[in-house]
């Protein structure tokens, strides 16, 4: 039996972390991009890259959501 998997995705517009300076960042933030790249400095972090990590992060856990909610209707 086939299962089609919806997912959300959120466009450009609608992504939630659009930093413009690593000065925006919140210091709880920033203590946990350091850790995940394991780097001493946030400005050794592009911020398009920042962005794109945490944008993508939510996307994912988007996705495992969707599945969740899929798999316990099935049950």
């Amino acid at each position: 039996m086939s299962q089609t998997t919806e997912y959300y995705y959120r466009s450009p517009t609608e992504r939630k972390y659009k930093y413009k300076d690593h000065r925006d960042i919140s210091p709880d933030m920033v203590d946990y991009l350091l850790s995940v790249a394991d780097v001493s400095n946030i400005y050794s972090l592009d911020i398009g890259e920042i962005n794109d990590y945490l944008n993508h992060l939510e996307q994912y856990q988007d996705e495992q959501y969707v599945q969740y909610q899929q798999s316990n209707r099935s049950m």
